[in-house]
């Protein structure tokens, strides 16, 4: 006697994913390709997700378009895949997804305190520091103005420099940060410059003699010169 054997479905019993990673800030990212493992040879399988910011098209797991993910939020991510087969047979595996850390660069420099007094050499002015989404980035500063410079962070003049409030009441300076990966950012200061009283530096007399016997008379009118 021959014996047929039916064909059972059996179902799936397996899902591989070609790559477990994707680099934060790539909206609509392909992470990799989904392969079931089916014992029924020529069956067919589709794909779901339980991550609505994924989606999967033509076999492969993706983020969908316009959907990014932020690393410093979440340096990883589970997704559940679950592979049905053309009978409905189902199995369901979760993966892990690697969120990689991209570089940002900085978005805004603070400054402490932004006035010096005038005639002050070398005087500081104040604290810069640094926002950066990358935790524990390092960060160098530069200035377009010769007059100052960054030393331990702090903007100051240089030494033997000062500024005079009567020739300018404030100076705008710009400071770049720079990360160490090389992006920049850059803003502009505008540092008051403080105005100390100097005290008189001259008396001027408009005459210097008067006549013998002239009791009470005017010798000539002071003048005193002050910045």
């Amino acid at each position: 006697f021959t014996i047929a054997v039916g064909d059972v479905n059996e179902g799936p019993s397996d899902i591989s994913l070609s790559n477990a990673s994707v680099d934060e800030n790539s909206a609509g990212a392909v992470v990799g390709t989904l392969s079931t493992t089916d014992v029924d040879a020529g069956d067919s399988h589709t794909y779901a997700v339980d991550d609505a910011r994924f989606e999967v098209v033509g076999g492969e797991l993706k983020l969908k378009d316009g959907v990014s993910l932020d690393h410093e939020a979440e340096s990883s991510v589970a997704v559940e895949v679950t592979t049905t087969d053309a009978s409905g047979a189902t199995y369901s595996e979760t993966f892990t997804i690697a969120v990689g850390d991209v570089n940002e660069g900085p978005s805004d420099i603070s400054l402490s305190n932004a006035s010096v007094d005038e005639n002050a050499a070398g005087a500081v002015v104040g604290t810069l520091s640094t926002t950066d989404v990358d935790a524990g980035d390092s960060h160098t500063y530069a200035v377009d103005d010769a007059r100052f410079e960054v030393v331990g962070g702090e903007l100051k003049l240089k030494d033997g420099v000062s500024l005079n409030h009567e020739s300018e009441s404030s100076v705008a300076v710009e400071v770049t940060t720079t990360d160490a990966s090389g992006a920049t950012y850059s803003e502009t200061f505008t540092i008051a410059v403080g105005d100390v009283n100097e005290g008189p530096s001259d008396i001027s007399l408009s005459n210097a003699s008067v006549d013998e016997n002239a009791a009470g008379a005017v010798v000539g009118s002071l003048s005193t010169t002050d910045v």
